[in-house]
């Protein structure tokens, strides 16, 4: 099967590279070469270059852009780019132009060719140890730079750090270097960007499997990945050419879901260390038990392996299954730790001006894609942008840095919703756990005056965000599970602002509990008549009552508390306060129970 991008963009200033590729694709049904003009001197306006061809980039759509190689002729190998240091001021406007535009666009593949000779045919243009039309045409097998399985954008991350005059500007990046690398294997493109995007905020450059093409990388016995997420039964497009390769073996009936089969093949896999197996669960294949004897072959090998079954509860809850959740969470922690404002340089208060240029693009695309999403991909692709946008900035502007941490988890809340291969409940607990943790770290690099208060908008403000995006998609529950947040950060908010009415939080904090959970009501409701029955009695409340007739006061309570008039006349004081205090509590809890019915008759 061959494999085209679906766009070629040239970045030149001179048209007949752009011309000569034509003239070499012009088989290619499905390629569209698009060139870019920009200015024949980019040295002088170097931002200015950069919005042009950004422009031109961002006319087209998510699914095109994260399918598309970009050619830019700057006179500089790829080796030569990346020791480009993004914040030095004095260094070439060209190569910075290049590493601008490789943080800026991580979906698309950028091939920089090393001649400017444009007349020779293209497939004589080398750009080093390949031909030009190879790369641009992915001779070999396609890879996605989506989530750096090469390590471009990691490198030039970390050559601002080997600066000494840039490190203390940008300490967090050493927290967020991914010396590691995984891979997601799967048929179906929207488990694969997802278990992908899971690998990526792990900790690992990620490739993308989709196709057969793309798995035969693997038949190495070198160790490409550490680690992986597999789909058990694998039945990629391009499955035609298999015959050939279950020939090696002699038999022409074994599959890739053959576990066995799918390890001797490709031997990288083999060598992974730590392995996820994702499945429907379905023993209905004659390779059943053959594939559990060896997964525990695997496993007495000392390879960790997991067995995940679809569907799953949300992102986190993938990661729970997968018994990566504590992994996460540390890798979390250490970021956070990174980015504390305490940590380096004297003076060094805010984000770059570079980086924060181009974070903000990266947030202008993550919005739009938002607002056109229509799949798996296209959220995980936006929030990838914000992703990235979010660890540029490392929270030293927080405004832009809230703005990217919302946007992220909007879009991965929409990827959730919008996954056919989601349970419908889904896992908010950690989500709302992370949205906070982010929001004070955020928080921290405002003036301390203001830092608890814009912590609490922020937080509410993503919150409502989130629980919108669950209403929009009928997820009732986990619309209530926000709605509980905010009802908490509202309280905390409100006394923040009253600080003379503190006094009145218990009795907040009791009401809202309750509008969170019927069980607990329906406890409330049987305790309060019982506690306050036994306080009648130990204070001896006198109640008027017929003749030869007693009522208990336990009785006289739950009467009273719903709502009826009391057995008797009160006859002493302390009958009279009870009277009026079990009447108030039950009043109370009536709007209670009248508004938890409201919320859920007024469920859309």
């Amino acid at each position: 099967m061959s494999f085209y991008p679906a766009k070629i963009f040239v970045v030149s200033a001179n048209a007949s590279l752009t011309a000569s590729l034509r003239r070499h694709l012009r088989h290619g049904s499905s390629v569209e070469t698009c060139g870019i003009l920009v200015s024949d001197d980019p040295h002088g306006d170097v931002l200015g270059t950069f919005r042009q061809i950004s422009n031109a980039l961002e006319k087209h759509p998510a699914s095109i852009l994260r399918n598309s190689t970009a050619l830019l002729e700057i006179g500089f190998s790829e080796d030569e780019l990346i020791k480009q240091n993004l914040l030095v001021e004095s260094g070439d406007p060209v190569q910075t132009l290049g590493a601008m535009l490789i943080s800026a666009f991580p979906e698309i593949r950028w091939v920089f060719p090393r001649t400017s000779d444009h007349f020779q045919p293209v497939s004589e243009v080398r750009d080093g140890s390949a031909t030009l039309a190879r790369r641009l045409l992915c001779g070999a097998a396609p890879i996605s730079p989506m989530f750096d399985p090469e390590g471009t954008r990691d490198a030039l991350r970390q050559q601002v750090l080997i600066d000494d005059n840039t490190r203390g500007l940008v300490p967090h990046f050493g927290a967020m270097k991914r010396d590691d690398i995984g891979a997601s294997i799967d048929d179906e493109e929207a488990y694969a960007y997802l278990h992908a995007y899971l690998s990526f905020r792990l900790g690992y450059r990620c490739y993308i499997v989709t196709t057969l093409r793309g798995l035969s990388s693997f038949r190495d016995d070198r160790q490409i990945a550490s680690f992986t997420f597999e789909d058990f039964f694998l039945n990629f497009p391009d499955r035609s050419g298999l015959e050939s390769e279950t020939s090696l073996l002699g038999e022409r009936d074994i599959g890739l879901s053959n576990l066995a089969y799918r390890d001797d093949v490709y031997r990288a896999l083999g060598r992974v260390t730590s392995r996820v197996f994702v499945t429907v669960g379905h023993r209905y294949t004659i390779w059943h038990e053959q594939n559990r004897m060896h997964i525990k072959k695997l496993k007495a090998s000392g390879k960790t392996v997991k067995v995940v079954y679809k569907p799953c509860a949300g992102m986190y809850r993938l990661l729970a299954q997968s018994g990566l959740l504590r992994d996460y969470w540390k890798r979390r922690n250490r970021e956070w730790s990174a980015c504390h404002p305490t940590i380096g340089r004297s003076g060094s208060h805010s984000a770059p001006g570079r980086l924060l240029f181009i974070a903000d693009s990266l947030i202008e695309r993550a919005e739009r894609v938002y607002e056109t999403a229509q799949s798996v991909p296209d959220c995980i692709h936006g929030a990838l942008l914000a992703l990235e946008a979010q660890e540029l900035l490392g929270y030293r502007t927080p405004t832009t840095s809230l703005e990217a941490i919302a946007l992220r988890h909007k879009l991965e809340v929409k990827a959730e919703c919008m996954f056919q291969g989601m349970e419908y409940n889904i896992d908010v607990k950690n989500r709302l756990h992370e949205v906070e943790q982010e929001v004070k770290a955020g928080a921290r690099w405002f003036s301390p005056s203001v830092r608890r208060r814009s912590a609490l908008n922020a937080e509410m403000s993503v919150v409502t965000e989130i629980m919108r995006i669950f209403n929009h998609y009928g997820q009732f529950d986990e619309e209530q599970s926000c709605l509980k947040r905010l009802r908490k950060l509202n309280r905390e908010s409100y006394f923040l602002k009253h600080p003379l009415l503190i006094s009145l939080r218990p009795i907040r904090w009791y009401i809202e509990t309750l509008l969170a959970s019927f069980p607990l009501f329906v406890l409330a409701v049987a305790l309060w008549p019982l506690i306050l029955g036994i306080l009648s009695w130990a204070l001896k409340a006198n109640f008027a009552c017929q003749p030869n007739c007693s009522y208990p006061h336990i009785t006289n309570a739950y009467v009273l508390f719903l709502g009826h008039t009391p057995v008797g006349q009160p006859l002493n004081p302390a009958a009279q306060c009870l009277t009026v205090f079990i009447s108030l509590i039950g009043f109370v809890h009536l709007g209670i129970f009248i508004a938890y019915l409201y919320t859920l008759v007024s469920r859309k």
